[in-house]
Formats: structure tokens, C-alpha cells, sequence
């Protein structure tokens, strides 16, 4: 867990599964944004996530059209569609929709009322989301939009305060947007 300050212009919500309506500038903690370029101490299982995190926007290179881009934060993130594990792979590689597992974080404890984070992918709530888990219960949960870019989210979790949690990105769809995109994992008024 990084706390690390940092200042962002972006959209925001208070609904766990809506995005964005307004923008404002915020300061947080980052709690995640996988610019180390590795998931030191993250559990996986299945293959979805042997090649994460994602160098650099390789949706525009998959989509030369310039119609979808990651929108990612940084260098790094997660794209499960994306097969780019570092800087000297060649752009546009992809792995596809077939991959499927699980990515979990190591234990946090939440310590401010807010986390945000950068979604999308796939839109089966089912089958492709993002899980914050406290006492080995989800607690919130969202999905993508079926479209690459990525648009933030924020779960309220004040109740959580000054306890261990977890979050969990899960990949369990070899259909048609059967990924998911995930990055910067942000605590708010910590």
C-alpha cells in the first residue's frame, strides 16, 4: 500500500456500479497503480493475468481506427484482452477473450471514506468485474461498459474504515467482451 499523494482531474460518482457525471480535482492515496510493471505479492489463478500488467496504450495499436483508447493512468495497467507485458514487446499484441482467472491484492486497511479506481472491458457483472472484499465478503462490486476506455468509479466505504480489505479483478468470460481493464486503485481523504 503505497500512500503516495497525488492530485487528478476526472470524473466522478457515488454509486458503486454508475460512473461519472462531474469533474473536480481530487487528492488521494494511491493504493494501487501498478507502475513497478509486475503483481509482486498478488494471488492469480487461470491465465487471464500471466501477462499483466499492460505496457502503455495497446488498444490504439489493436484498434488503429483511434475510435477506443485504455485511458489508463501512468504506464501500467490492467487489460486482460492485452498481451504486452513490458516495453520491448511489440504493440498490439493480444492474448484475446479466451483467458480467464482471477487477480487478488494483498490485504489494505481502508483509512480514508472513499476509493476510486479506472474501469472497463467487458459489461457482464457476472463475469467480468472488480470485487472489494472485507471478512471474506464482497462489499462492492462493478463492471465495465463493453468499451476499452476506461472511466473512473468510486465506491463509499467509510463503514470500512480501519479495516483489512482485499480487492479482487475477475476475468470469467472467453465471450465476446470477456475481459476486463482496471487501473489506478485510489484512496480518497485518507
Amino acid at each position: 500500500h503505497n500512500c503516495t499523494r497525488t492530485h487528478s482531474t476526472s470524473h466522478t460518482s457515488l454509486i458503486t456500479t454508475s460512473y461519472i457525471t462531474l469533474f473536480f480535482n481530487k487528492t488521494g492515496c494511491i493504493i494501487y497503480d501498478f507502475e513497478e510493471g509486475n503483481l509482486s505479492d498478488w494471488l492469480k489463478t487461470g491465465t487471464a493475468f500471466d501477462n499483466q500488467p499492460t505496457y502503455g496504450n495497446n488498444v490504439v495499436f489493436r484498434k488503429p481506427s483511434g475510435s477506443e483508447a485504455s485511458e489508463h493512468v501512468g504506464d501500467w495497467w490492467i487489460g486482460t484482452f492485452e498481451d504486452r507485458p513490458n516495453s520491448v514487446t511489440p504493440p498490439g499484441r493480444n492474448q484475446g477473450d479466451i483467458p480467464q482467472g482471477t487477480l487478488t491484492s494483498p490485504e489494505f486497511t481502508i483509512t480514508g471514506d472513499r476509493i476510486s479506481f479506472r474501469i472497463g472491458g467487458g459489461c457482464d457483472m457476472e463475469k467480468t468485474r472488480v470485487e472489494l472484499v472485507a471478512s471474506g465478503k464482497v462489499v462492492a462490486k462493478a463492471t465495465g461498459k463493453c468499451a476499452e476506455n476506461m472511466l473512473e468509479n468510486v465506491w463509499q466505504v467509510k463503514a470500512l474504515i480501519g479495516k483489512p480489505v482485499q480487492l479482487r479483478i475477475i476475468d470469467q468470460s472467453s465471450g465476446l467482451w470477456g475481459h476486463i481493464n482496471f487501473d489506478h486503485l485510489l484512496e480518497e481523504n485518507c
